[in-house]
C-alpha cells in the first residue's frame, strides 16, 4: 500500500519530460513493482492499462489491484479484478460490490468468477440469484440464472450398472399422453426460481400444446428455454420388476426432468443432442396407481425446439 501511495506522489516528478512512448517502454523494460505502480497512475490511458495488465500477472500486486477496483477507467477495474482472480484474492464481498459496477463487462466478469466452481453454493449462489432477479441487462440476467442452476443428478440406468449381470427387458411400455401439456416460455431463465418444477405449482395460466411436435408448430416461434408440465396416471404396481424408467425418444435440444417435484436427471449435450434418445430411472419417484407429475425444462438455441418425439414409461425386469 505504501509503495502505491509513494508512486502516486512521484508521478509528476518522474514522468516530467518523458514522452508517453518512453514511459510505456520503461514499463515493458523494467517491470518492477514500483514502476508498474507508477504506471497505473499515469495520465495516459494506454500506459495505465499496460501497467495494470502487467500488475495482474504478478503475485505481489494484490494491494495495488484492490485499490484499482475503484478506478474511473472501467478497463482498469476489469484488469484489476482479473488479476485478483488469478491470485485467488477476490472475496465474496468484492464480488458483491463489483456485481453492481456501472460497466457491463465488469459485471459479466463477476458472473464468470461466481460460476467458476460448480455447483455454485453459499454466498456466491446468493449473489448470482440476486443478479438474476435485479440485473437490467437481459443477457447478463440470463447468464446469472444459468450459472446459478442448482440441479444436477448422476443416475446410472439398470442396464449400465456394473453390479448387474442379468439381461434387461422392458416388460411394459406405456406411452404418455401426447395432448394438452401445459407449456410456457422462459426467456429470462428464471422459471426454477419461480417454482415451475414444483408439484404444487399452479400452471392454469399456461398454454396447452401437444408433444410429438415442435413448439413452433404450436405457434411459438422462439429460441430459448421453455417448460412443459403434464399429469399422468401410473398403472397399478406390477409386482415383480427391477426398475422403472422414463424414456424420451428425443428432445430438441437439452432437457432437465422432474417427477413429482423431484429432479431425476438432465440430458444436456447442447445442439448435438437434439435427436438423441435418453432415459431416467424413476424407480423411487413413481407413485403406482396414482397421478404423477412430469415437468420438463427444455433449452433450444437453434432452429425448432421442444419435446418433438414420444415419452414412454418403461417397466424393466
Amino acid at each position: 500500500m505504501k509503495i502505491f501511495i509513494l508512486a502516486l506522489l512521484l508521478v509528476p516528478i518522474l514522468t516530467f519530460g518523458k514522452s508517453a512512448m518512453e514511459r510505456r517502454k520503461e514499463l515493458l523494460n523494467d517491470p518492477s513493482i514500483e514502476v508498474l505502480a507508477r504506471g497505473a497512475a499515469d495520465e495516459n490511458a494506454i500506459i495505465r492499462r499496460t501497467a495494470v495488465r502487467l500488475l495482474a500477472k504478478r503475485k505481489d500486486s494484490g494491494d495495488i489491484l484492490k485499490k484499482l477496483l475503484v478506478s474511473k477507467d472501467p478497463a482498469i477495474r476489469r484488469l484489476a479484478l482479473q488479476g485478483l482472480s488469478l491470485q485467488k484474492a477476490v472475496s465474496d464481498d468484492t464480488l458483491e460490490r463489483m456485481s453492481k459496477d456501472s460497466d457491463i463487462d465488469v459485471r459479466r466478469m463477476v458472473i464468470s468468477l461466481l460460476a467458476a466452481e460448480r455447483p455454485v453454493k453459499g454466498r456466491k449462489l446468493e449473489i448470482l440469484t440476486r443478479i438474476s432477479n435485479t440485473e437490467k441487462n437481459v443477457a447478463l440476467r440470463s447468464a446469472a440464472s444459468e450459472a446459478a442452476w442448482p440441479f444436477y443428478r448422476n443416475t446410472i440406468l439398470l442396464r449400465n450398472r456394473t453390479d448387474w449381470d442379468y439381461p434387461v427387458a422392458v416388460i411394459k411400455d406405456i406411452p404418455l399422453p401426447e395432448d394438452n401439456w401445459a407449456f410456457t416460455t422462459d426467456p429470462q431463465a428464471t422459471g426454477h426460481f419461480k417454482g415451475y418444477f414444483k408439484a404444487n405449482f399452479n400452471d392454469k395460466s399456461w398454454k396447452r400444446i401437444p408433444i410429438c411436435a415442435t413448439w413452433e408448430s404450436a405457434g411459438f416461434n422462439y429460441d430459448g428455454i421453455a417448460w412443459y408440465r403434464k399429469t399422468f396416471k401410473a398403472p397399478a404396481n406390477p409386482g415383480q420388476y427391477n426398475a422403472v424408467e422414463l424414456h424420451f425418444k428425443a428432445v430438441d435440444e437439452s432437457a432437465w426432468v422432474w417427477v413429482n417435484g423431484i429432479f431425476v436427471g438432465q440430458h444436456d449435450l447442447g445442439p448435438a443432442g437434439w435427436e438423441e434418445a435418453f432415459s431416467f430411472d424413476i424407480t423411487r419417484e413413481i407413485k403406482w396407481g396414482q397421478d404423477n407429475l412430469i415437468v420438463v425444462r427444455v433449452k433450444d438455441v437453434l432452429n425448432a425446439g421442444g419435446i418433438y418425439r414420444p415419452v414412454h414409461l418403461q417397466i424393466l425386469k
